[in-house]
């Protein structure tokens, strides 16, 4: 009877090892409960996750042979089976009547895995080709007289950063990371990001601001003849919630002056030069820390001023004050929403 617990603990560990290769589980925490859930759907409840690894490290009990043991062998297995009996007594037991369903589960789980999209693979020039021929359509939709006007380009980099692991993470299903500084940082192609900026290829103004400690390096902006600025991040004292419920003053680095001096350049812009078009590479739309001003605010006073406007954002990051329907119609010529999502292969540095 006991040889027959070695196939449904074989396929116990092949499931475990199955779950935890794939990123499923946001957590250790997460990853526990949907090891306590399996074997609590397998009808046992008396379990947690020690339990799980208590009967996952149990040694598999060997199959009787024919012709009969000695008598020390029989001594030796009655022992092991007193110290499996001792390890196992509070752990829940797989029977036999449990491997239908652990063979349900599996089956379940690998046609479920399978069906995952497969990181595509493509090389630069491809991605560039891509890149092109995805932007020829987007310039259908361009005013002639748009072509031949100035682009003043400003890049919030932390903005535009997230929203590319944010995106990068929903369309891989890489579920198992909390948010982007827990994942493994997939770099922003900063060409690429230039080509959809500067289409035109002959910019008045570019201009990318950041914060250190970097998300990425951003020496490949500077080679693209962007002024980067970065900012180095302040300590910042914040109240957070502990398990035990109790609030706790911890330290923190946030940003500090980015949008402010990305204010300042783009209020430069509108007063020395004729209009042109205003290209903010960010969907933030909140007002400032140290002043009333805001993104929003500034696009406003550029169309009012003759300007054209193009916000160049992924969803997530995308205020809905880009997308309000009165700003829309009433600028519909001058104003546009470009979604980096629609490039998000091709941004992707290979």
């Amino acid at each position: 009877m006991r040889a027959s617990h070695e196939q449904p603990r074989r396929q116990v560990q092949d499931l475990c090892k199955a779950l935890e290769a794939a990123p499923l589980h946001k957590s250790q925490e997460a990853e526990d409960t949907g090891f306590v859930a399996l074997f609590r759907a397998l009808g046992c409840n008396d379990v947690d996750r020690a339990n799980v690894d208590a009967v996952l490290s149990q040694p598999v009990p060997p199959v009787q042979v024919s012709g009969g043991p000695s008598t020390e062998e029989t001594q030796e297995k009655s022992k092991e089976a007193t110290r499996v009996s001792e390890a196992t007594r509070a752990t829940p037991t797989i029977t036999e009547d449990v491997m239908v369903q652990l063979d349900k589960a599996l089956e379940r789980f690998t046609r479920t895995t399978s069906k995952r999209p497969e990181r595509p693979q493509m090389t630069t020039s491809a991605r560039f080709a891509s890149l092109d021929a995805k932007l020829a359509v987007l310039d259908k939709t361009r005013r002639a007289a748009s072509e031949a006007l100035a682009r003043h380009i400003f890049v919030d980099s932390s903005n535009i950063y997230c929203g590319f692991q944010a995106a990068i993470q929903h369309l891989y299903q890489q579920d198992g990371y909390k948010d982007y500084r827990c994942s493994p940082r997939v770099p922003l192609d900063m060409a690429a990001l230039d080509r959809i900026l500067d289409r035109s290829k002959a910019a008045r103004v570019k201009t990318l601001v950041g914060s250190s400690p970097l998300l990425q390096d951003w020496q490949q902006a500077a080679l693209l003849d962007y002024e980067v600025s970065i900012l180095a991040r302040v300590p910042v004292a914040v109240e957070k919630e502990q398990p035990d419920g109790k609030k706790r003053t911890v330290t923190v680095l946030k940003e500090q002056g980015v949008d402010e001096l990305l204010h300042l350049k783009m209020h430069e812009s509108l007063l020395s030069h004729e209009p042109g078009v205003l290209v903010l590479a960010s969907g933030d739309a909140n007002a400032a820390q140290f002043s009333q001003g805001s993104f929003f605010k500034i696009a406003l006073s550029a169309l009012g001023l003759g300007w054209e406007c193009e916000v160049v954002s992924f969803a997530s990051g995308l205020s809905a004050l880009w997308q309000e329907p009165n700003l829309l119609k009433l600028f519909a010529k001058s104003f546009r929403v470009v979604l980096l999502d629609d490039f998000l292969l091709e941004l992707e540095q290979t």
